[in-house]
């Protein structure tokens, strides 16, 4: 039996967190062109090779995972440990133009379970990227191509009854802002791809096209205002006859893989400065698509979405011992479910980060999921809801620590589908 379901793997609209990764500052201005000057002094490194600087690190985390598998009645713990080497390069080809490079990679250890059963294995930190800015005029490049390989299954909200879950995805891309003083142009093309590392997860593998258009507005220093609009073409590379029992075992299905879709969406948004301390973002709009059939029936599918989406912010610095931030969001997200093409989703976080004394910082987060599956064979309703604690000292300059405890529950209206996993882990990192 295939596992229940991959929600959170891709955003429809991957092209927006690119397009408006730079919409913020204005090119404009002598403020600005001071800002945007490339120094070493701006850059966070502590080795040199002539031009090219370097932040050299390493980590290491030992814990025990409570249930890496998933399950509501077959737990199964495991004490692990996880060594980690991060990398970032910087290289100032010009007082304005640079590329930068980083990636972190380490290994996660499981001594209780069998590598092939356990969400450890090599990974590669999702932030890891190759990104340039160059600028020509009135015009600002910035290509970039950002990687990742990840195991746990707990990165997909809807995943339960699952011991590893293996992705590597790519995204490479070019945004191009054209700075016309009030207003900012920026035009963006990703080019994003998804392979599985497990066999059961090939009807995964998939490629993105996806062309943005956005244009920003200053009304103030303080607020600015936009509209963006996002096509999503995905087309899977892997389609393949699947055998699938429903959850009484009674049934089984023959399909042929996911269904290749045109998603698109176009909103407005908003990133307004109340004040030195408060920060406000929105944005919003609406959704819509086709999924073809081609693969497998679209009435067992669910269908197309014709939907809104939303996510907003709050970032409040209250004063020099605690800063919180609060978000909210809606969005449509592909789907790995057997006669499911896509998944709604809610999502609620909130955050706070106390700096108690010198050195030693507390952040304790909550975050809440609640998805709805589309499709008629697999119909689901879950809540997953995680809760955190971190505990972080950093002892010497170069040497830190922390203690962290994360405890997740999810509900789910499918039988055995729910889960409970706690994770205590005590770590240290080295900088160079």
């Amino acid at each position: 039996m295939l596992p229940m379901g991959v929600a959170g793997l891709f955003l429809l609209a991957v092209g927006v967190g690119h397009a408006q990764e730079s919409q913020w500052q204005s090119l404009a201005g002598e403020a600005s062109a001071a800002a945007r000057k490339v120094s070493p002094e701006k850059m966070d490194y502590n080795l040199d090779l002539g031009p090219v600087l370097l932040n050299v690190g390493a980590g290491l985390t030992a814990g025990y995972n409570s249930n890496t598998t998933l399950s509501q009645n077959n737990a199964k713990g495991s004490a692990y440990a996880t060594p980690v080497l991060n990398t970032s390069i910087f290289w100032p080809i010009t007082d304005l133009n640079m590329i930068a490079f980083s990636v972190g990679v380490g290994y996660a250890y499981y001594f209780d379970v069998a590598e092939s059963q356990s969400p450890g294995g090599l990974f590669i930190s999702p932030n890891s990227a190759l990104k340039g800015t160059f600028y020509v005029g009135d015009f600002r490049f910035s290509p970039y191509d950002q990687f990742s390989l990840q195991n746990d299954p707990t990165q997909a909200g809807e995943l339960s009854n699952v011991s590893r879950f293996s992705i590597y995805q790519n995204s490479a891309g070019v945004n191009v802002d054209w700075d016309l003083a009030d207003f900012i142009i920026t035009a963006g093309f990703d080019w994003f791809n998804l392979w599985a590392g497990q066999t059961a997860y090939q009807n995964l593998e998939r490629r993105t096209m996806t062309p943005s258009l956005a244009t920003t507005y200053y009304l103030t220093k303080t607020l600015v205002v936009g509209a963006e609009g996002v096509a999503a073409i995905t087309d899977y590379t892997n389609s393949q006859i699947q055998t699938v029992t429903d959850p009484d075992g009674n049934t089984t299905t023959t399909v042929n893989g996911q269904n290749d879709n045109n998603i698109y969406q176009v909103g407005p948004f908003l990133n307004w400065q109340v004040s030195e301390y408060i920060t406000v973002t929105g944005r919003g709009g609406w959704l819509w698509g086709e999924f073809t059939g081609s693969n497998t029936p679209e009435g067992e599918a669910g269908g197309s979405p014709s939907t809104w989406y939303l996510n907003v912010g709050w970032s409040h610095r209250m004063n020099e011992y605690l800063n919180y931030t609060l978000s909210a969001s809606r969005s449509t997200q592909l789907s790995a479910i057997v006669g499911s093409n896509f998944v709604q989703v809610w999502n609620f976080g909130a955050n706070l980060n106390w700096n108690l004394v010198n050195d030693l910082n507390l952040s304790t987060p909550f975050s809440a999921q609640l998805g709805q599956v589309s499709g008629n064979l697999y119909p689901e309703n879950y809540q997953q809801y995680t809760a955190g604690i971190r505990l972080g000292y950093q002892i010497t300059e170069k040497l830190g620590s922390s203690l962290n405890f994360t405890y997740i529950l999810k509900d789910s209206d499918l039988p055995a589908n729910g889960y409970q996993q706690w994770n205590a882990a005590a770590g240290f990192n080295y900088d160079f």
